[in-house]
């Protein structure tokens, strides 16, 4: 990749990054009102409207309203992927914004347009803060991946994917999975890691495992949900 591409790119996500925070800070004062909204029923989600999910054994916090939000169980009963696109109650999720929120300020953000993520998706499970960006194509397709020290482009969801684990303490990543990804799905040979930085597993795919890497859609994944 050109220099002054990836410097356009980090700039741009850097802009990314702010509007997802304002997102948050929008969703966590929604959250602390003491009026509960109502999750919408039979809907395309088709004004731009945010979705927020949550991991079933999120606990109660001061900070948002479990009532607000789906739980995975929910979700994986009323939503599903069809044909690679994100459908609810089997219409399909065309002007979306999903939040699921893994602990008090973590979580994952993304946008859905025609059933497919695009733009940015930030992975802030370790905080407010993106430690892991993916940018997707207007077609739902991966085309950059920034996480940790490891910038990498992807053409039409096709490259070489790596995922860390981040120390806090330290502030150091270290690697915790690596392999090939075709077609936004796992292929060929992937290696799996512990956090003493040691091999624990080695796992071979073809297209027919239908691994999804993207998110939400490896929520839905038969082999390997992401949760």
């Amino acid at each position: 990749m050109k220099k002054g591409r990836l410097i356009f790119l980090k700039w741009k996500y850097v802009n990314n990054k702010v509007i997802f925070l304002v997102v948050l800070i929008l969703f966590i004062s929604s959250s602390c009102t003491s009026v509960s909204r109502p999750i919408m029923k039979n809907t395309q989600y088709n004004n731009d409207t945010i979705i927020f999910w949550r991991v079933d054994n999120l606990k109660k916090s001061e900070l948002y309203s479990l009532e607000n939000m789906l739980s995975l169980s929910e979700v994986k009963r009323d939503f599903n992927v069809i044909q690679g696109k994100l459908f609810y109650n089997n219409l399909i999720v065309s002007n979306a914004k999903i939040q699921l929120r893994t602990d008090s300020l973590m979580g994952e953000d993304i946008s859905i347009k025609n059933g497919l993520p695009v733009g940015l998706y930030c992975d802030f499970t370790n905080g407010i803060t993106c430690r892991r960006d993916i940018n997707y194509d207007a077609y739902g397709n991966i085309n950059y991946i920034f996480v940790g020290n490891y910038n990498v482009e992807f053409k039409s969801g096709n490259g070489y994917w790596k995922d860390f684990y981040y120390n806090k303490a330290k502030g150091t990543y270290s690697i915790k999975e690596e392999g090939q990804v075709k077609n936004n799905f796992k292929y060929g040979k992937w290696k799996y890691y512990n956090q003493l930085g040691t091999i624990d597993s080695i796992k071979s795919y073809t297209l027919k495992d239908s691994v999804d890497v993207r998110f939400p859609h490896c929520l839905f994944n038969k082999n390997e949900p992401c949760y």
